[in-house]
């Protein structure tokens, strides 16, 4: 789906789109991939070959449709009031006639009903009847996993775009504060002194999240790049990351991310 910024509320202003690594700018046109949701530049989506850039990701949107303008004067988009310009439409008679009679029947019918529900109002003795009012069941909303699925998946991954950038003090603050706690941050990031680079693979969100959770999964694979004895040392990892919410915000809490592989360059 194709969101110009100018209208979309800028929820997204500022976020790297993954294929260029460049923030996305206020009034941009950007694509939200179907599958993951990351949100990329239109023109990053098109040179990618209309598919998303996540890695493990097969999201893939073969048109783009533009926004459409509702600038027309024959129409206004708010208020969907027709040009002053165009005919009036002509009466149906037999149209008005069967839409009377479906009035006058409606009327009959509510009459009927409501001198039924009055005699039961009446009747106050013990063998009376009880009405019971029937409650509608309340609707859920069905994107709502969906939507708190991407925005814990995000935490992940703007956490490791700042590693990957050695943003480090704005990663930092990614992490929940029993980990800062557990690691200050002087000896977690000399963690990173040999680091050449870090690139999250891939990202997924364990099961689904809703509104009452404020603990939740993701399950992530990196590849980092280390200077070690004059070799270049290249290591791949896989595991999962703990995300918990405090105060409406989703931190990393806790890493179980282990090394699968590793060769020299």
């Amino acid at each position: 789906m194709l969101y110009n910024k100018s209208s979309d509320g800028g929820s997204f202003v500022g976020k790297n789109c993954p294929y260029c690594q460049t923030p996305i700018k206020p009034g941009a046109n950007i694509v939200s991939c179907p599958a993951c949701g990351i949100f990329h530049h239109e023109d990053c989506w098109r040179d990618n070959g209309n598919k998303c850039t996540t890695f493990g990701c097969g999201g893939v949107i073969n048109r783009v449709n533009t926004p459409t303008n509702f600038t027309s004067p024959s129409y206004d988009a708010r208020n969907t009031q027709v040009s002053a310009t165009q005919p009036p439409k002509q009466t149906n008679f037999y149209l008005w006639a069967l839409l009377i009679l479906i009035a006058i029947a409606g009327l009959v019918f509510g009459t009927t009903n409501f001198s039924k529900s009055s005699s039961i109002t009446k009747d106050t003795g013990a063998n009376s009847p009880q009405v019971t009012p029937t409650q509608s069941p309340t609707p859920t909303s069905r994107e709502t996993p969906t939507l708190l699925n991407n925005v814990v998946r995000q935490t992940v991954v703007d956490f490791y775009e700042n590693v990957a950038r050695k943003n480090y003090s704005t990663a930092w603050n990614y992490l929940s504060d029993d980990w800062k706690q557990s690691s200050p941050y002087s000896k977690w990031v000399q963690g990173y002194n040999n680091t050449i680079s870090t690139r999250l693979d891939s990202a997924e969100v364990i099961g689904n999240v809703t509104e009452n959770d404020d603990k939740a999964t993701v399950r992530v694979g990196l590849t980092a790049r280390d200077r070690e004895s004059g070799r270049i040392l290249v290591q791949t990892f896989a595991g999962n990351i703990t995300v918990i919410k405090r105060g409406g915000k989703w931190s990393l809490d806790e890493s179980s991310v282990k090394r699968l592989n590793y060769w020299y360059e």
